[in-house]
């Protein structure tokens, strides 16, 4: 496996994807560094692959280690693989799907979109544990933020002792189809004042399509699970 270190405070990822399709990056391990894919121009990025991959101590300066950025409407990415990806005791969030407008419902109109991902075999441990910091919001996994999202599939992931939240949705985007199947949330919310294993929704934009098919979690700091569609937190069966 290579391995990559990286230094300095300018050296902000150490791979960055400026709108390429058909991209793949697999066997390699990164030290303090990001990964990264801006989509912007009115296009559509099509078939990206990442597999095989450790992310350790990822660096403050970017928001998460392995990450998309889609910059608002006409940008977007089509067909987004991460296979066996492995991000550890960051800085920073683990794995993000962004765009802009953030934090707005402008997002529904004004923001791009990510089509057809696949999560399979991947893990989110310690995601802004290590300090400084990038926010205070760093998560595990972040499906969705300032950026629309439809056919999500998560399969045999994990996301324990992250700062916030394991996998979280933000609320004013579309998102359609996210489906989580034998994923894993345990431990979540080192912040300290919250955390939530799954998290989604909002009561005054109730229509994410979130399913989670024989999923486990325990020790998370608020719930398990808050679906916020309808206002409802629970817990689930705790891992063997």
């Amino acid at each position: 496996m290579f391995h990559f270190t990286s230094h300095g405070s300018y050296n902000q990822c150490s791979f960055k994807n400026a709108g390429v399709s058909d991209v793949t990056l697999k066997g390699f391990r990164v030290v303090e560094g990001n990964i990264y894919c801006e989509v912007s121009g009115g296009v559509t990025v099509r078939n990206l692959l990442y597999e095989n991959i450790v992310i350790e101590t990822a660096h403050e300066i970017c928001p998460a280690a392995l990450w998309t950025y889609v910059l608002g409407a006409g940008n977007a990415i089509d067909g987004y693989t991460v296979r066996d990806v492995h991000i550890l005791n960051t800085k920073c969030m683990g794995f993000l799907l962004a765009g802009t407008p953030m934090n707005s419902a402008d997002v529904r109109t004004a923001g791009g979109w990510v089509y057809n991902v696949l999560y399979e075999d991947c893990t989110a441990i310690g995601c802004g544990s290590v300090t400084p910091r990038y926010n205070e919001w760093c998560c595990g996994f972040d499906l969705a933020e300032g950026v629309n999202v439809r056919n999500v599939h998560l399969v045999r992931c994990e996301a324990t002792g992250n700062y916030l939240d394991g996998f979280h949705i933000e609320m004013w985007p579309y998102v359609y189809n996210v489906v989580f199947d034998d994923c894993v949330a345990n431990d979540n919310g080192l912040k300290g004042s919250e955390g939530w294993g799954f998290v989604w929704g909002s009561r005054t934009y109730p229509d994410q399509e979130v399913i989670l098919n024989n999923c486990t979690g325990h020790g998370n700091l608020g719930a398990d699970v808050w679906n916020n569609n309808i206002g409802v937190k629970y817990d689930l069966s705790p891992t063997g």
